[in-house]
């Protein structure tokens, strides 16, 4: 062990390569005193801070002094590397920063300084240190209630007594404190200091339980083993309260994504995943809870009018929605765009509202599912999406948790869906019919076309100008298709002695009616958002910069691809590529031209709505790259509506589909 480094108390200094104990120039006469008069430890661990060939860097950033205290240094709750260094040195690996306090204790009428002094670990190798602190973490898994003393490098470093939440400092020469959330303060004689656990700062021996459980769960995935319902209980759990490394969780979703899931498994993990959090439960007496949960498209906006609508006909309708990320636009920007309107409601709120106006158009909260916002972050950031029991289980999660009596899944099919192939949508379609049937909820599913944008708005302002338009009784007429398809289904599953037609019929009366409309404009001003959009929807958010793109030259209009359509609208700023990214509600593009339709040289086919002129020249390049053109008429899209899917099978709706 090298010696301790020496530094002067009001000078920050850098030390490649190395960490070791640091020791004050001219200590004061209570430390000195303090060191003099230890206490004797009942224990003693030797910590063996690490030296160079386990710390690439170290850099200590500040040193500052803090007042002595009479009594005795009561360090507070102190997380110490006596059982905890492994789990420190995963979080310097994934946050570069942490702090260490170094300071004396009194004795007797003493009065002890106290240095703080912040270092800044930028990288710490694993392996070596797993192995210096391995013995230290068993012999302190009974540290709590014992008089403890540690020795740094051979010299007396912490004597701590803990006392309910009370820790006690004895006589030390140096204090070893690591805390991810900050420095804790001292404590003065008698006082108590609570710190609440945070969830994903367990205890040291709960942490080395959570990875070597999760150890063993990896290596029978990674075999192509399956896991029992408790150990997916177990995954859920830990990720919820995130007592678990990221890395071994998102080494679990490599090998399932891998490997795959039986249905009993995908069964397991969503109700795991469900009883991580909150449910709603749907009073006795209330109209059936109906929710609608889309895949994902271009110009998808069909949630934004279904769910005033079905509560305008006496359906209750919780839908929980998302954000946007990648090429797919979300329902939350989009209501979002209305000025003031919250989509984070609290569930009681949530409750109330969908008690007086039978509709909520609110996200997912903490309270919901939390297994399931964890997973679904590792797997965006591990490219484990596409994985259909995983994308099964967390909507279904989260859609079981709304308390529903049924739900229609809208699964999009085509270039532009997540899922492109129709066997795979179909395989997801009745994955989550399974689920559903399982827990007593009753399911439908529409495949639906996303080979081309649907409706003419795409960005967020201009597609919620769209749903207004559709309340009023206008509106392109594929939004309209898929729109009432989905209408009919959620309807009828609230009413199973509803015809296709008799729904249709109570549909439409509600929109010519003005019903869907108002009840709308209810839940906009509910939900802090300006009612007046509705009939004024110059009052959303517009671009400063509108411009038309001309068709290039004349011809059929044979390809509208909707991936680089929507990374279009992303680089107008109207998307997100990370879910902290800040949408800007005006931008985007509404079409008026479709697939199959013959154009004009100089022929107005989309109108950009951008920030900036560059910008503007952005889209309308990107819009002349993928916009294909031919000169003879291209096949028919796809139709925009083409499977059922119950539980008795699926039915095919359109020709060739």
């Amino acid at each position: 062990m090298r010696d301790p480094l020496r530094i002067h108390r009001h000078r920050a200094f850098e030390q490649p390569l190395r960490i070791a104990p640091v020791r004050l120039l001219e200590d004061s006469p209570a430390e000195k005193g303090a060191r003099r008069e230890a206490r004797h430890a009942v224990q003693s661990h030797d910590l063996r801070v690490p030296d160079a060939e386990h710390v690439e860097r170290g850099r200590v950033v500040g040193v500052r002094r803090q007042g002595g205290e009479a009594g005795g240094a009561h360090i507070g709750r102190v997380a110490n590397a006596l059982a905890d260094a492994d789990r420190e040195r995963l979080a310097a690996e994934r946050d570069g920063e942490h702090r260490l306090a170094i300071g004396t204790g009194g004795v007797g009428g003493h009065r002890a300084a106290r240095v703080l002094l912040r270092l800044r670990v930028e990288r710490v190798t694993s392996r070596p240190l797993a192995r210096e602190f391995a013995q230290v973490r068993r012999l302190a898994r009974g540290a709590p209630k014992q008089l403890v003393r540690v020795a740094v490098g051979g010299e007396p470093a912490l004597e701590r007594r803990e006392r309910g939440r009370r820790i006690e400092g004895g006589a030390s020469a140096l204090a070893l404190r690591y805390d991810g959330g900050g420095i804790l303060p001292a404590r003065r004689s008698g006082e108590r200091h609570e710190r609440r656990r945070r969830p994903h700062d367990p205890s040291p021996a709960q942490s080395l339980h959570v990875r070597m459980i999760l150890r063993d769960l990896i290596a029978r995935k990674r075999d192509g083993g399956r896991l029992a319902p408790d150990e997916w209980r177990f995954v859920a759990r830990v990720a919820a309260d995130r007592s678990a490394p990221d890395y071994q969780l998102a080494a679990l979703l490599m090998a399932t994504f891998l490997r795959g899931m039986d249905e009993g498994e995908t069964r397991a993990l969503t109700q795991a995943m469900l009883g991580s959090g909150r449910t709603l439960v749907r009073p006795a007496g209330a109209p059936p809870w109906i929710d609608k949960h889309s895949t994902g498209g271009v110009g998808d906006k069909t949630s934004i009018v279904l769910a005033p609508w079905l509560a305008a006909c006496g359906v209750a309708v919780p839908m929980m929605s998302g954000r946007g990320l990648g090429h797919t636009g979300g329902t939350l920007d989009k209501l979002e765009s209305i000025p003031g309107f919250r989509t984070g409601l609290p569930l009681d709120e949530a409750m109330r509202q969908l008690d007086t106006l039978g509709c909520a158009l609110i996200g997912q909260t903490g309270e919901i599912a939390p297994a399931d916002r964890t997973l679904y972050a590792l797997r965006d950031a591990t490219a484990t999406v596409e994985c259909i029991p995983l994308i099964a289980a967390s909507i279904m999660s989260k859609k079981l948790a709304e308390g529903l009596t049924g739900l229609v899944l809208d699964v999009k099919r085509g270039t532009g869906a997540f899922l492109p192939e129709l066997e795979r949508g179909l395989e997801l379609a009745r994955t989550m019919i399974d689920i559903g049937t399982d827990a007593g909820v009753a399911v439908v599913a529409l495949v639906t076309a996303m080979d081309r944008p649907l409706g003419d708005a795409c960005g967020n302002a201009l597609e919620l100008r769209e749903c207004l338009e559709m309340l009023a009784g206008g509106g392109p007429p594929d939004t309209w298709a898929v729109t009432e398809a989905l209408a009919i289904e959620m309807l009828r599953l609230a009413r199973p002695a509803l015809t296709s037609d008799g729904a249709r019929t109570e549909l439409r009366a509600a929109i010519t009616n003005g019903a869907a409309r108002e009840r709308f404009r209810r839940i906009v001003e509910a939900q802090g958002g300006d009612p007046r959009v509705v009939d004024d929807p110059s009052r959303l958010p517009q671009a400063p910069v509108v411009a038309p793109f001309e068709a290039p030259r004349a011809g059929w209009l044979a390809a509208m691809p909707p991936r680089p359509i929507g990374h279009a609208i992303i680089a107008l700023g109207g998307g997100r590529t990370r879910a902290e990214d800040v949408v800007d509600p005006a931008v985007g593009i509404v079409f008026h031209a479709r697939v199959g339709e013959r154009v004009e040289r100089g022929q107005p086919i989309a109108t950009v709505h951008a920030r900036t002129a560059t910008a503007l020249a952005a889209c309308r390049a990107t819009l002349a790259s993928v916009l294909v053109i031919t000169e003879t008429p291209p096949p028919a899209p796809l139709p925009w509506v083409t499977h059922r899917v119950t539980t008795a099978g699926v039915e095919a709706l359109a020709a060739g589909a």
